[in-house]
């Protein structure tokens, strides 16, 4: 005859799995639906898209997704798109737009999107191959699309590095991220970051940090928000060394003499646009181009600074407003001094203070000088010119134009926006100039847009009848 359980030990059996069934059916079931219809509505979300894609070209691609992090995104992407030069294609293993987390997304696709701009937004691809892109868009490419490396190829082969030539290389390499994502932060403000990079060979990372008072009320304010600060960083992670080396042995030269055809190939890059880098970033760059490490890039925006401003800036333009700096490990902080090409050497401040004309071939209408400059005494005020005392100082105010011959001089701008600089004036041309500030005032070159100087002071000898002057003669 079987023996009965207790009834106490019934009761809690019963207990367990009543309380089992009810998370299944009140919990675990609603989410298994809620998920499948969402599900539904992401696959069909995603084949909309590619049906549209379909009408101009080809699109295959995997199952659609979403996770617990808020990411909709879909695997094994393939788009052909008939092109007069040729098919160019796309594929990805996986693409990926990241939202602010699941509730947001269901949340949205329920109710459509909020008008507030988003906690977070973003996209990503893993293993973004492109084939078919024009030859003249592939040699004039500045980074390597899978290594994250500034002229990565330059000197060696006209063509991009593909994954399978880094593994050629000899490097072990992981997965390549392409990203692009902004982020909030506090009540105005705007981080966007751009990431390039592959595990074991290298990666490119940018910053822009935006500023846009009222973006809660206003989001299209974002359009003509402020740049506060920005930076481009390139980072090494193995394939310089490996880059050095196999392209070293393609040449049947060593290391260091790739890296002097590396030089070459970048002079002739910068020629074809008809620019030059001066001296010391050379210097600065070839460094890096043999050693590895960091190169960045970090921006000095002016004050109030707007994207809208910098749209169809030249270089030079760009420049200015930015004010760029380049940081490179065992150097000190370089200007992004890069102008109009000239035939004859980079003009000195002796040569821009000599009596006789300094004879360059035909260069372009603007002039731009950016080699390091010696001090130059205060000159000697031209016995018409109206000199002034200004602070401490003696100075005589001039033209704009008339600075292209003070190359080297103290100078004192006023600028629209109210500011004074003082320094050295080391770059002229017709769309900005820049100055050595002092230390007490940074130690930095500083860029100025010719848009914003009020007016230009030299700082000069002080006339013989100043006060003090005949006294000092006598001692």
């Amino acid at each position: 005859m079987a023996q009965r359980k207790p009834t106490s030990r019934r009761k809690e059996e019963g207990g367990i799995g009543r309380v089992i069934f009810w998370i299944v059916t009140r919990i675990g079931l609603p989410l298994a639906i809620l998920a499948g219809l969402f599900w539904w509505r992401v696959d069909a979300a995603v084949e909309k898209v590619f049906a549209q894609v379909r009408r101009v070209g080809q699109a295959e691609r995997g199952r659609a997704f979403f996770n617990l992090k808020g990411e909709v995104g879909v695997g094994n992407v393939k788009v052909v798109l008939p092109l007069p030069t040729g098919p160019l294609t796309f594929s990805t293993d996986r693409v990926a737009i990241q939202t602010p987390g699941l509730m947001w997304l269901l949340r949205t696709s329920i109710l459509g999107p909020e008008e507030a701009v988003p906690e977070m937004l973003g996209f990503s691809f893993r293993n973004l191959v492109i084939d078919g892109l024009p030859d003249a868009a592939v040699q004039e490419s500045v980074t390597g699309t899978y290594s994250g490396t500034l002229f990565e190829a330059d000197g060696c082969k006209s063509a991009l590095w593909s994954r399978a030539d880094l593994r050629e290389m000899g490097l072990a390499i992981g997965d390549t991220t392409h990203s692009l994502t902004m982020r909030r932060v506090g009540s105005d403000g705007i981080d966007i970051e751009v990431v390039q990079a592959t595990p074991g060979a290298g990666a490119m990372n940018g910053t822009l940090n935006l500023k846009a008072p009222g973006l809660d009320s206003n989001p299209a304010g974002i359009a003509a928000a402020a740049i506060s600060a920005g930076a481009l960083t390139f980072r090494d992670d193995g394939f310089i060394a490996a880059r050095n080396a196999y392209c070293a042995k393609e040449a049947a030269i060593d290391e260091a003499g790739y890296v002097e055809q590396h030089m070459a190939a970048i002079r002739a890059r910068l020629a074809r646009r008809g620019l030059q880098a001066d001296a010391p970033l050379e210097a600065g760059y070839r460094t890096y181009a043999s050693k590895g490490g960091e190169l960045t890039i970090r921006a000095r925006p002016q004050q109030g600074l707007t994207i809208p401003a910098l749209k169809g800036a030249n270089f030079e333009l760009f420049r200015g407003l930015m004010s760029p700096i380049v940081e490179i490990p065992g150097h000190e902080p370089l200007l992004l001094s890069i102008g109009p090409l000239t035939a004859a050497p980079v003009e000195t401040a002796a040569a821009a203070t000599a009596d006789a004309p300094v004879t360059t071939a035909a260069a372009p209408a603007e002039t731009s000088v950016a080699a390091p400059v010696a001090p130059v005494a205060p000159a000697a005020a031209p016995p018409d010119a109206a000199v002034i005392k200004m602070g401490e100082v003696f100075v005589r105010t001039v033209p704009y134009e008339d600075l292209r011959a003070a190359i080297g001089q103290e100078i004192i701008v006023r600028t629209t926006n109210g500011t004074t600089r003082r320094g050295q004036l080391v770059h002229f041309a017709s769309s900005g100039l820049d100055i050595q500030l002092s230390a007490r005032e940074g130690g930095y070159q500083l860029s100025i847009p010719r848009g914003t100087v009020k007016d230009v002071n030299i700082v000069t000898a002080p006339p013989a009848s100043a006060p003090g002057t005949h006294d000092a003669k006598k001692n």
